[in-house]
């Protein structure tokens, strides 16, 4: 019915239709194109809610503002330094992993509607395993368990202490006495003797004091040392038990991953927990989203380090996560990226007009149309919306807002709107090759995908990791 409907249209519109006739025409055409194939944008979202924050795996800090900031595209829709935008669950966490459908065409209704689906499926049985997983790791390595440890056995330390004191106040000195008259001829035995009960003495007055925190101090000493030990050796194997996250115990630029730089903070204390966590979520999770947004090929590149690929799976991250200044404050890129998807999804698809999607790709924001914040530092739709930099790139645009102002007349609409308007994009043969896994149209595989994941198997292989 919508096929015969447009047909019809653009036959009127070629019969002696006025110019102003022929506009109508085309709007009405371009509207229905995409009632069934909307080129809206996904709304990003930052990386300490949702599992992340529920299970406790990622939290805020001061000193990770700069690694989990919003980054928006140039001009050009590039990135002038790629590193800040690399693959870390401390950037993405789980919250970036969601799949998407993007002009999917009106004979795809199902790919328009089935990511949803398939995020609720991502979720279930991939997410949520990984991330107990990773809380059992934390409560392993960390001070969780340790703290609760002191806490009940500190009254009971505290207590023992004060019987001993009296005690060891006796018997520290005349134990020193007795090892003097049975070994005066060997000093090194009376010393040690003494430096022995002294040390016993200290300790026991020590926590005799009512010093509650005595046996957490002892706790944390002891952590540190057998978890640095455990850690050092789990995030080797991690990184060996699953090959998609090469090196994933290091960031992508190469740093390796300690409590400050797994989260961007310059901080030296190492936390091998977060190491084998990041290797988990790039091992399972992210490989799977990946697989099943940009395909096996692509996927099986990035993680054997492929400059296009890994650069592409970085970009397709980056577009769904924005930054926090603060616990509650969204930063102002990511205000202005979150006006941008708001602006954007509520513009028309007419063909020409101040409120249309056109206008915004050619011409810009208008402050009238779509607020004031948007337009603060984005001249562009793409400058303000990291996905639809994507798309642009993907099909070939040449964005150049200079450009499409000076070719406006010489070129048509829909070479100047390589956004998918209408069906237009013109794709590298590098990036046709995945571009269905990119608009959702590759839904019965991404299902597959999914399942493999779901069974801890590296779905760029379509093997299982199961027992």
């Amino acid at each position: 019915m919508i096929a015969v409907l447009s047909i019809i249209l653009v036959a009127a519109g070629a019969i002696g239709a006025t110019t102003a006739h022929a506009w109508i025409v085309k709007d009405a055409v371009s509207k229905i194109v995409n009632f069934c194939s909307p080129n809206d944008v996904v709304t990003p979202s930052n990386s300490f809610g949702g599992l992340d924050g529920a299970f406790g795996l990622n939290t805020f800090a001061d000193g990770n503002v700069d690694a989990q900031k919003t980054v928006l595209p140039d001009a050009h829709g590039g990135y002038a330094d790629k590193s800040i935008i690399d693959a870390n669950y401390y950037r993405y966490g789980f919250s970036a992993l969601k799949l998407h459908s993007y002009g999917t065409g009106c004979g795809n209704l199902v790919a328009r509607y089935i990511p949803g689906l398939y995020n609720i499926a991502l979720t279930l049985f991939v997410y949520i395993p990984v991330a107990l997983t990773m809380l059992m790791v934390n409560l392993a390595l960390g001070s969780t368990l340790g703290t609760f440890f002191s806490a009940l056995m500190s009254p009971l330390f505290i207590a023992l202490s004060q019987v001993m004191k009296p005690i060891v106040s006796i018997l520290a000195p005349f134990g020193t006495l007795y090892a003097f008259v049975k070994y005066r001829e060997r000093v090194g035995k009376v010393a040690a003797a003494g430096v022995y009960a002294l040390v016993c003495a200290g300790f026991v007055y020590w926590g005799a004091n009512g010093n509650s925190g005595a046996l957490q101090k002892i706790v944390n000493s002891s952590d540190k040392i057998v978890s640095g030990a455990v850690g050092t050796v789990t995030s080797q194997i991690a990184d060996s038990m699953f090959p998609p996250v090469a090196s994933a115990s290091k960031g992508d630029n190469g740093t390796s991953i300690t409590y400050g730089q797994a989260s961007g903070a310059k901080n030296n204390n190492s936390k091998p927990a977060m190491a084998i966590n990041n290797s988990l979520w790039k091992g399972i999770p992210l490989a799977t989203w990946s697989t099943a947004q940009m395909g096996p090929e692509m996927t099986e590149s990035a993680a054997a380090g492929g400059g296009n690929a890994k650069d592409w799976q970085n970009r397709l991250l980056n577009a769904n996560h924005i930054g926090m200044s603060s616990k509650d404050a969204v930063d102002g890129d990511g205000l202005i990226m979150l006006a941008g998807v708001e602006a954007w999804n509520s513009r028309s698809y007419a063909f020409d007009g101040g409120d249309t999607k056109t206008d915004a790709w050619t011409e810009g924001w208008d402050s009238n149309v779509d607020g004031d914040v948007v337009g603060q530092k984005s001249k562009i739709a793409w400058q303000a919306i990291p996905q639809l930099a994507d798309v642009g790139v993907l099909c070939g645009d040449n964005m150049s807002q200079a450009r499409k102002r000076m070719d406006w007349r010489g070129a048509s609409d829909l070479q100047q709107n390589k956004w998918m308007f209408n069906g237009s994009c013109t794709p590298s043969d590098s990036n046709a090759a995945w571009i269905d896994y990119y608009k959702g149209t590759s839904w019965p595989e991404t299902g597959s995908i999914i399942m493999t994941g779901a069974m801890g198997g590296d779905p760029g292989n379509d093997q299982c990791a199961c027992p």
